[in-house]
């Protein structure tokens, strides 16, 4: 065992996949890079408490779930592996 790590998750019924850093497959942590290349958002319909869950789970928050002037509410975490998500939804 190289002590590399994949998962398949699941939230509310959408399906991703997460991994380790490997490099000889091209695929770099944005800790590595020195920040993301992608900017990751996660369309939910309660931002509130998912954002709940994912800091339960390690994640820690950049910003806190609030409703934002551009019709949004929504909030920002990164987890672990220095991956930052926007958790959030348009309001109606």
């Amino acid at each position: 065992d190289n002590g590399d790590a994949l998962a398949q998750l699941t939230v509310e019924g959408s399906e991703f996949w997460i991994a380790d850093e490997s490099p000889e497959n091209k695929n770099f942590s944005p800790e590595s890079l020195g920040g993301s290349t992608t900017r990751l958002v996660m369309v939910v319909d309660d931002p509130d408490a998912v954002f709940d869950r994912a800091i339960k789970a390690g994640a820690t928050q950049v910003w806190p779930v609030k409703d934002q002037p551009y019709g949004w509410r929504v909030g920002r975490v990164v987890d672990p592996f220095g991956h930052h998500w926007e958790i959030g939804k348009p309001l109606r």
